[in-house]
């Protein structure tokens, strides 16, 4: 799950801050890319997701019994919420002509809200699974903590900085 968050739907989230600075068809380009990425990361989280599911139905143990499983599950939820409101806010699906024009802003923003959000909520559950018994690995797990809060820090404050200006000589889609 760590992969599916951190690392693809965190290359999504900068593939999109790339594009919010260009205009025309480059800025489409770098949007389906971000899509793609988000996609992937979905379908990596999914599957980790059912693989700890089996996990716990074979040995009979109980699912979501500590804070750790139950934030993952969280983030889970809020990665599908998030890539809802993606797949209707990207004009390529066609989905946002169905939404009234005052609407539309704010579907994008919260889309945009809702991704951030997601990976905040994701690293905390990444970060309480490093010092689960299972995993704990003394130093490490603490050095690794670090890096990924770092990380997902980034990720959150590149998502959230307000937009550069557009380039000058790039065509409006």
């Amino acid at each position: 799950m760590s992969i599916g968050f951190l690392g693809l739907i965190g290359q999504g989230i900068l593939t999109s801050h790339a594009a919010s600075r260009l205009q025309g068809p480059e800025r489409s380009r770098l949007l389906v890319q971000h899509a793609l990425w988000q996609a992937s990361g979905l379908v990596a989280v999914a599957g980790a997701f059912w693989a700890v599911y089996q996990s716990k139905e074979i040995r009979g143990t109980p699912h979501f019994s500590n804070w750790h499983a139950r934030t993952g599950l969280a983030a889970m939820s809020l990665s599908v919420l998030s890539a809802l409101g993606g797949a209707v806010a990207f004009g390529k699906t066609g989905l946002l002509q169905f939404v009234p024009k005052d609407v539309q802003p704010v579907i994008k923003t919260a889309h945009r809200n809702a991704g951030v959000v997601t990976i905040l909520v994701s690293t905390i559950a990444i970060e309480m699974g490093l010092i689960m018994p299972t995993a704990y690995q003394g130093a490490l797990s603490h050095w690794m903590q670090g890096l990924i809060a770092g990380m997902a820090l980034l990720i959150a404050y590149l998502a959230w900085a307000p937009e550069p200006a557009k380039s000058a000589g790039a065509k409006a889609r």
